[in-house]
């Protein structure tokens, strides 16, 4: 993809880390944030030892980069989890004023 390519990427991964902190934040309960913190983490870690595999940083594990990386099992496990921080994302406290309108 070149540089263009992996900047593109990189910034989509921040923008969408970004948008899961705003989710953790507006969540209703401590046990909804906790879980978008989690999958944030998940997937940063992903992202950072993929990274550093690529740039020969770090010894090469076989962690795949999410939603780039085509695996069966973490491909589906990675939307699932987009699933899970969608509906957190529903029922958190910014949501309540437009369902009232």
């Amino acid at each position: 993809m070149g540089f263009i390519g992996v900047t593109i990427a990189l910034t989509l991964f921040l923008a969408l880390f970004l948008r899961i902190t705003q989710i953790a934040g507006r969540a209703n309960d401590s046990f909804s944030s906790l879980v978008a913190f989690g999958l944030m983490a998940s997937w940063f870690v992903h992202v950072l030892v993929n990274v550093g595999m690529t740039l020969n940083l770090m010894p090469i594990t076989g962690i795949p980069l999410p939603f780039f990386s085509y695996g069966g099992s973490f491909m589906l496990a990675s939307w699932l989890a987009v699933g899970i921080l969608m509906r957190i994302s529903g029922e958190g406290r910014g949501k309540a004023a437009f369902k009232k309108s």
